[in-house]
């Protein structure tokens, strides 16, 4: 089995990786609302208001989705730094010696 090594660099790397698909999951879904709304002004009737109640109850899906991958993001650079802290702990005492 191949060896895989973790640094807290890399694990930086994949959370701002991680933040930028954030980024771009926002505009998406903005794009999506700017859509919904031309569309909306376009079409009348009982199956527009069926979409929008179905848009409606679907859209915190889009925000949470956003916030729980922000939740990611932070907590591997929050592992991150506290592996760091720990090396710098460890040199520490090990340079004490």
């Amino acid at each position: 089995m191949g060896k895989m090594t973790v640094t807290p660099q890399t694990m930086n790397t994949i959370a701002n990786d991680i933040e930028n698909k954030i980024n771009d999951w926002t505009d998406a879904v903005q794009k999506i609302y700017k859509l919904k709304d031309e569309m909306d002004a376009m079409w009348d009737g009982t199956a527009n208001d069926a979409f929008n109640n179905m848009f409606a109850e679907d859209a915190p899906k889009f925000n949470n989705l956003a916030k729980l991958m922000q939740e990611y993001s932070t907590a591997i650079k929050t592992a991150a730094n506290k592996y760091i802290q720990g090396e710098e702990e460890v040199k520490g005492i090990v340079s004490k010696r």
